[in-house]
């Protein structure tokens, strides 16, 4: 497995190819956002990041995770605003169960993984 693609959304940013990073490195819009709170970045991402499972970056900063703090996997925006979530417990990011947060927009995402 190479990776991961949104093939369509409703929230056009997120669509695109996602290549598999570390749990040790914290996505660039997830730090935003703790230090826009006042949050401890690595205290954060430690607490949250479910080490066992890779996180997924696409080329313009939008990533997907999985968050053991609430159990789901997350779509987030480059500038770390979540956008989907979906309740499945699972390796790497499930196909279905995407659920849109707050305003964002339908459809949900049709997630992909790729193998090439």
């Amino acid at each position: 497995m190479s990776g991961v693609a949104i093939r369509s959304a409703g929230v056009p940013s997120v669509i695109g190819k996602y290549a598999p990073r570390s749990a040790n490195v914290v996505p660039e819009g997830f730090a935003k956002v703790c230090i826009q709170q006042r949050w401890d970045v690595q205290g954060t991402w430690q607490r949250l990041c479910d080490f066992r499972k890779p996180w997924f970056e696409a080329e313009n900063g939008a990533y997907i995770y999985f968050n053991k703090g609430d159990g789901q996997w997350w779509v987030d925006e480059a500038d770390g605003t979540g956008v989907y979530v979906s309740r499945r417990d699972t390796p790497l990011p499930p196909a279905d169960g995407w659920e849109p947060l707050g305003s964002s927009p339908m459809p949900v995402p049709n997630v992909l993984l790729c193998s090439e």
